[in-house]
């Protein structure tokens, strides 16, 4: 379709430049809080080998019996297809606005303006990266209605699947005057191997964060000793960071860039969400589109390392 324009009013002066909203995008990817293995454009397998602990025997001479401790399974990631496309006419969109928005060229071969070609690279990169951090976390969630989120299974899902994942007791929505008990539930159900490793990670969401930092500035809430590294949230000495998951829900686990990562996605190239194809739709029209076409997927290395709270369902 052609782009919903507003004409400015007749007999101002306007500025000349063309303002875009800021969006947040992919948080979770540009935080370095989940490992991105690109070059994948089906699916992915990832094997995983471990020996038992607990298994040792008495001495034998001659030891006999094995004790069956050795394990090799694999971790699959399947990627779904996603696209963006629009449609724009330079030469009928914006004909009525102000000159520095005026398509250039010979009527048979007219061009976007510059400025209008920069505000549709930037705010279309802007929405995709906003939608796939959306999809990172609520992808498939089958409550949801809107079906642009059926690309593929998202965070919450996987997490709500695996049985392994340590479930932390439900308080209710997370508020100022919980959110220290819920964090606080949250690293307690953890296993403690991985709190002995130090790198544990609470997510919350952007809304949540904000709780946390009115709790800290509480003079009437007992927080404890958590203090700021560097301008990064923490509690009891572990980073607290803002991503794009839901609302009153919390995930404590290792969340990295680095292999060790917990939170896993794939694609076949991370560049495909941030570059968009802008070109005339064919040789005889004056009409042009806007294209982003990419793959991605993502999954948990292991369930007993994540301890999730959720004060919510999604509806």
């Amino acid at each position: 379709m052609s782009v919903n324009v507003t004409t400015g009013s007749n007999g101002v002066n306007p500025l000349n430049e063309l303002i875009t909203k800021f969006v947040l995008g992919a948080t979770t990817i540009e935080r370095g809080l989940m490992r991105v293995i690109p070059n994948q454009q089906n699916i992915v397998e990832i094997s995983k080998f471990r020996t038992d602990a607990d298994k040792l025997t008495a001495l034998e001479c001659t030891p006999s019996t094995p004790n069956d401790s050795m394990h090799k399974d694999f971790l699959q990631i399947a990627t779904g297809g996603c696209q963006f496309y629009d449609t724009f006419c330079p030469e009928e969109d914006f004909f009525e606005d102000w000159s520095f928005l005026w398509a250039t060229g010979r009527m048979t071969d007219s061009q976007a303006a510059p400025k209008i070609k920069g505000a549709i690279q930037e705010t279309v990169i802007g929405s995709v990266q906003a939608s796939l951090e959306k999809l990172i976390w609520t992808g498939d969630v089958d409550a949801v209605a809107m079906t642009w989120l059926d690309r593929f299974d998202g965070y919450v899902k996987i997490l709500e699947a695996d049985a392994t994942v340590r479930d932390v007791t439900n308080i209710g929505i997370i508020t100022v005057e919980n959110i220290f008990q819920v964090l606080s539930d949250t690293k307690n159900a953890s296993n403690a191997e991985m709190l002995e490793r130090g790198n544990g990670t609470f997510l919350v969401s952007y809304k949540d964060i904000q709780k946390l930092y009115d709790a800290q500035g509480s003079a009437d809430i007992s927080k404890g000793v958590n203090v700021m590294d560097k301008g990064v949230a923490a509690y009891a000495g572990y980073k607290v960071v803002s991503c794009g998951i839901p609302e009153n829900m919390v995930l404590f686990t290792n969340a990295s860039s680095g292999s060790d990562s917990n939170l896993l996605g794939a694609t076949w190239m991370l560049a495909d969400t941030k570059g968009v194809k802008i070109e005339r739709l064919q040789a005889n029209s004056s009409e042009w589109f806007s294209l982003v076409k990419f793959r991605f997927g993502v999954n948990i290395m292991y369930g007993d390392d994540c301890a999730f709270y959720q004060g919510v369902v999604i509806p």
